[in-house]
């Protein structure tokens, strides 16, 4: 299952994501955070109850992360995910502050 909520402000979007970030599901994901970008809004992405994320899904927020986008976690395994895409190929794992 795949649940994205999205809410507006004039000059921000934040999109929550729940379930399997997937295929077809990072896609969607692409186009509304590329929609929000286009009309100028910034872009925050939650990741709430995220269940799975294939390549597809973890690429697009090493994407989503270059372009700008804010992305937040709020279970451990998409603190992990974001942790493992924020860190360098190869590197060592950085402490997170905060």
């Amino acid at each position: 299952m795949f649940r994205l909520d999205e809410s507006e402000r004039r000059q921000s979007t934040t999109i929550h994501i729940n379930g399997g970030l997937v295929a077809d599901c990072a896609r969607l994901l692409e186009q509304r955070c590329r929609e929000a970008m286009a009309a100028g809004r910034k872009v925050h992405v939650v990741l709430g109850r995220l269940t799975a994320a294939d390549e597809t899904g973890r690429q697009l927020l090493a994407r989503l992360a270059r372009w700008g986008v804010k992305l937040r976690a709020l279970d451990l395994y998409a603190q992990a995910l974001l942790d493992s895409i924020r860190r360098p190929p190869g590197g060592p794992r950085q402490p997170r502050t905060g």
